[in-house]
């Protein structure tokens, strides 16, 4: 359930349809925005309902009856600072208030998120060895930094075997 949570309303009834299709023993991934206070104008702009704290997703994942093995962040240092620069020198984009428009916003935040659109990344892009160091670096010395990035990700088990 990659990026799905934070636009829905209610969240836990997710969480426990989700807990329903996992078998006895199975996993489920879970990925969502992290860090209420990081909030700005791309979680508006993609109808983003809420930002989840490390101790809020744990909860609402027991609840739903799956076990949270792992929780870490996969954004911080690197891919946090590139959303904070971009958020404030990017002009928000307008933000039509109809429900297609909102809807459509939606569905392309599951595709790339706006600022991964941005063409001075484009260099980077095809820079693999500087993103292998990132993701080792980040993975290595901060996935437990939960509070400060801005995505989590969570590992899943259901009881039973």
């Amino acid at each position: 359930m990659l990026d799905i949570l934070e636009h829905l309303a209610d969240d836990g009834a997710a969480l426990r349809k989700l807990s329903a299709l996992v078998r006895s023993g199975g996993h489920a991934v879970i990925v969502v925005p992290s860090n209420p206070r990081r909030w700005g104008w791309d979680d508006d702009f993609y109808g983003h309902v809420r930002r989840y704290t490390e101790e809020e997703i744990r909860t609402k994942v027991r609840n739903a009856g799956l076990n949270p093995l792992e929780v870490w962040d996969f954004t911080f240092p690197v891919f946090t600072v590139m959303r904070g620069i971009y958020i404030r020198i990017a002009k928000a984009p307008d933000q039509a208030s109809d429900r297609s428009a909102r809807s459509e916003r939606t569905l392309q935040s599951g595709m790339a998120p706006e600022w991964q659109s941005s063409s001075w990344l484009g260099w980077l892009g095809n820079a693999c060895f500087f993103w292998d160091l990132v993701y080792r670096m980040q993975y290595t010395f901060f996935r437990r930094r939960v509070a400060w990035g801005h995505e989590t990700i969570v590992l899943a088990q259901k009881g039973g075997a």
